[in-house]
């Protein structure tokens, strides 16, 4: 391992599902960072927002005011006739408010408080999410998260989900989003049920006001058709044309799920799709990899004579201040080693490396390229001892670091390099070992799972997880095969 250099990777929103090409080209690289400033950039925009608002309520309360004076004034000329300019006071009134009033009213007509705020969003612009890139991506995140820690859409909606802080309410139209996006992606089950929820949502008041009830129910009546629910999809049909009884789609709808009911005809294309995706999710959903992801490793093998100890004690650097080591696995081996990075240098760290992220990149055996892989939704950055004094005083404890954010995952990779690949030709050989930094805390999740020793190692601020991809001998270790779970 090149000890010179301090690889800084952040993991982006998930915004690829490998099963689904659809979401495979939703790549989203918002990472929890970018996030952190649109919200702070959100903050500044709402307080442009709130001073428009003020001083067009402000702009309005006069006007009001002054039209309200008119309509008074008027109304008692009128009320009194050919009379009601005798009183000089009245003809003294009716002067001042042209001389005045209607004049300085075309001035509030023409005042235009909205300057500010535009020049704030139009210099800002290119930070916004984009919905072909990043709101899908997001929307991606939340399949994957579904399936990862089995969460219901039902739970989902009402955020009751373990770990998590207050979020805003999903509304009916967010469930109608994410509905179509999942069966148009192929993800049928996670389709029906998000579209089963805006039904039910719109059904109780619970939307926005721009939901189409309609529209919800002809979707959701082809995924339950697709799903081989033929009556289900009748039924819906039927309601349809109750609520829009001169929509001829819905009539022909109608008799197209009556004809399919009746008659036993042969399963189509998608139909067979959703039903193995329904067995693939299934399958994912109990399998090892998700079931690590929640924290159960209760098939992996014992391991005995596990020990902590402190490290440097000998050490001038390190004497009054030793590194706490845990052993948690001896093959491979896994070493844990606490309190060894401060939240000062973490926040540090970060700080250099934010503006020189860019996308990470995996090799191509075939080509013998770096490119970009559905795998591997990242930005990594790689910062050398002379980019900032903390780098260099953490780069002589250890040699990589890792932060993961809202879905992020690598899936299934090892951590040396294959022979003929860059990292197996670099002039400081292999890569032997490697060093994780947690640089702030997580709610749920966000282990990093080692499939074939059927463990997890869980995160936690400052801590720094260690373990070895090739042995003494240089020969590849290949328990070290890990995957980095998606954090909730």
């Amino acid at each position: 391992m090149d000890i010179r250099r301090l690889g800084f990777i952040i993991f982006y929103i998930l915004t690829s599902l490998s099963r689904q090409n659809v979401l495979v080209k939703a790549d989203s690289f918002a990472s929890i960072a970018q996030l952190q400033e649109i919200v702070n950039l959100e903050g500044k925009l709402s307080e442009s927002l709130e001073t428009f608002v003020k001083l067009e309520k402000d702009r309005l309360q006069k006007i009001k005011q002054f039209s309200e004076s008119v309509k008074k004034a008027t109304e008692l000329v009128k009320g009194n006739g050919e009379n009601g300019l005798e009183n000089p006071l009245a003809s003294y009134a009716v002067i001042k408010r042209f001389a005045n009033g209607w004049s300085e009213l075309s001035a509030y007509l023409n005042k235009d408080y909205t300057q500010e705020l535009q020049d704030l969003l139009q210099r800002n612009k290119w930070q916004f999410p984009n919905y072909a890139g990043d709101l899908v991506g997001a929307m991606a995140a939340l399949f994957r998260l579904q399936d990862t820690y089995n969460i219901s859409t039902a739970d989902m909606v009402n955020n009751n989900m373990q770990g998590c802080g207050p979020a805003p309410e999903l509304l009916a139209e967010d469930c109608f989003q994410l509905g179509v996006l999942g069966y148009q992606a192929g993800r049928y089950g996670q389709g029906q049920e998000w579209l089963k929820m805006a039904d039910q949502l719109t059904r109780q008041g619970r939307h926005g006001g721009e939901v189409n009830h309609t529209e919800v129910l002809e979707h959701l009546a082809w995924v339950e058709f697709v799903k081989g629910n033929k009556e289900r999809s009748l039924n819906i049909t039927l309601e349809i044309v109750k609520m829009a009884p001169y929509s001829q789609t819905a009539r022909e709808n109608v008799m197209l799920y009556k004809r399919e009911k009746e008659q036993n005809t042969v399963e189509t294309y998608e139909q067979k799709k959703a039903k193995h995706e329904e067995k693939t999710t299934a399958e994912f959903t109990s399998g090892e990899y998700a079931r690590l992801c929640r924290g159960d490793n209760s098939q992996g093998t014992p391991q005995g004579n596990l020990i902590c100890w402190y490290h440097g004690l000998r050490d001038p650097l390190l004497m009054f201040r030793p590194i706490k080591v845990e052993m948690v696995w001896r093959k491979p081996r896994i070493l844990i080693f606490r309190d060894l990075v401060s939240s000062i240098e973490a926040e540090r760290i970060k700080a250099v490396a934010k503006p020189m992220l860019k996308r990470a990149t995996v090799f191509n055996k075939e080509t013998g390229e770096l490119e970009n892989a559905d795998y591997r939704v990242s930005k990594s950055a790689w910062l050398e001892e002379s980019d900032d004094e903390v780098v260099a005083k953490v780069n002589r404890r250890i040699g990589a670091i890792a932060n993961y954010g809202m879905a992020g995952q690598y899936e299934f990779h090892v951590d040396f390099g294959d022979p003929g690949s860059p990292l197996d030709l670099t002039p400081n050989g292999n890569r032997i070992a490697t060093v994780l930094i947690y640089l702030n805390d997580v709610s749920r999740g966000g282990y990093t799972v080692f499939s074939r020793a059927k463990i997890y190692v869980s995160p936690a601020m400052s801590q720094i997880n260690g373990y070895i991809s090739v042995g003494r001998n240089f020969v590849v270790n290949a328990a070290s095969i890990q995957i980095s779970d998606d954090l909730l």
